[in-house]
């Protein structure tokens, strides 16, 4: 199997009011870089994380990913509503769970993780994505209690790794 070009970013997570920057990369598969002791490397400032992606992944050019909003996730784990689903916010939370999961395993689990299928088919779609977005047309998810309980446990587990995981160098 042809090993795929790897890709390099600096991916900015703002947790408890604090932006820290992590060094996401994708080769085979999508994962954080982890400390020796299994945690995601994090820094304070952009500059610091990116003097590290360059020492990790010497001569690839640093890309910078999309803000991974764990406030705005709290927020709504906090008062789940049915009205005020991100799924733009939700969805990247959980992929970035999912990216340190891959790391940690050393394996892509994307592969097999059905345990929240119809939840983040449901907030993929809700993306309207405009490469699978008939023009004009978009979807807006309708989210049953039952669904919503669902998204509030993905989420809270999601935001856990986090809390958890992120080890900031200073």
């Amino acid at each position: 199997m042809k090993k795929l070009d790897t890709l390099l970013a600096i991916c900015p997570i703002l947790l408890n009011g604090q932006i820290l920057y992590a060094i996401w990369f994708d080769d085979d598969y999508s994962k954080f870089h982890l400390t020796s002791s299994g945690e995601i490397l994090a820094f304070r400032s952009e500059v610091e994380a990116e003097k590290s992606a360059g020492k990790f992944r010497k001569g690839l050019p640093i890309g910078r990913k999309q803000l991974l909003d764990l406030d705005a996730c709290k927020k709504w784990v906090s008062k789940p509503s049915a009205d005020s689903v991100d799924c733009d916010a939700f969805l990247s939370a959980y992929d970035a769970a999912g990216d340190y999961r891959n790391a940690a395993a050393r394996a892509n689990l994307d592969i097999g993780d059905k345990k929240y299928l119809q939840i983040t088919d449901k907030l993929f779609w809700g993306c309207n994505l405009p490469s699978v977005t008939p023009k004009g047309k978009s979807y807006i998810p309708i989210w049953t209690k039952e669904e919503v309980k669902e998204l509030r446990t993905m989420l809270e587990e999601s935001i856990a790794i986090f809390e958890s995981k992120l080890s900031v160098q200073d």
